[in-house]
């Protein structure tokens, strides 16, 4: 979660999730939106969608690790 304070010194939350597109599922957004349910003082939710994949930068392939 981080917050971006707007010119008029108003602060909105934004709650980043991250999920692997194989392991998506509709849970998965109903957890998002409950979280910003509860939580009403969030004013954004992202969820970002991974894609697992090979690639040659050994940096880029820290989402690849099998769970």
């Amino acid at each position: 979660m981080f917050s971006i304070i707007n010119p008029d010194k108003k602060v909105r939350l934004i709650l980043i999730e991250a999920k692997y597109l194989s392991q998506l599922s509709l849970k998965d957004y109903s957890q998002l939106v409950g979280y910003l349910q509860v939580a009403k003082t969030i004013d954004l939710g992202l969820l970002l969608l991974i894609q697992k994949g090979m690639s040659p930068n050994k940096l880029s392939n820290v989402f690849s690790m099998k769970l």
